[in-house]
């Protein structure tokens, strides 16, 4: 005769506990989820001070200024997409100004919505966040002062 040994059935019915199991999990997961998608996040800042460092990085390199892009700038010719490959679009604002340290020469570029600009450090709510950089180089053994302003205004 044959002993059938019936410990280990894989025929098991769920019970109230593993409902109550799958019920923890489930609350869990949805206010994780809740809690992640709940806050509020405002990125214009940083995207601001990266439009910014993008220009800086474009117009000055290893501190001078780059001698075709302050030519096109002074001639009024330069522009972001072509010059810098940075598209500046509506919701963006981006302005370079390269000055004498005399401020007797200033020539200066801007693309993008120029009422980012005017509200730039508002204190309504909703206005846009920007982000100024201004650094001191050389070009022609004469100092500069290339200022840039980056402005974002994305819906959060």
């Amino acid at each position: 005769m044959m002993k059938i040994n019936k410990r280990g059935s894989s025929n098991k019915i769920l019970t109230i506990w593993d409902f109550i199991l799958f019920g923890i999990i489930a609350i869990g997961f949805v206010s994780a989820v809740f809690a992640v998608n709940s806050k509020e996040v405002d990125f214009r800042q940083t995207e601001a001070e990266i439009l910014a460092d993008k220009v800086m990085g474009c117009v000055i390199m290893n501190g001078e200024i780059i001698t075709e892009k302050f030519d096109k700038i002074k001639n009024n010719v330069f522009d972001f997409k072509e010059d810098c490959k940075i598209r500046v679009l509506e919701n963006l604002f981006a302005e370079v100004v390269i000055k004498k340290d005399d401020e007797s020469e200033k020539f200066s570029y801007s693309d993008g919505n120029v009422f980012i600009k005017d509200l730039c450090g508002s204190d309504v709510k909703g206005a846009p966040k920007c982000s100024i950089k201004v650094i001191q180089v050389k070009y022609n053994e004469m100092n500069y002062f290339v200022e840039v302003l980056g402005g974002s205004n994305h819906n959060k």
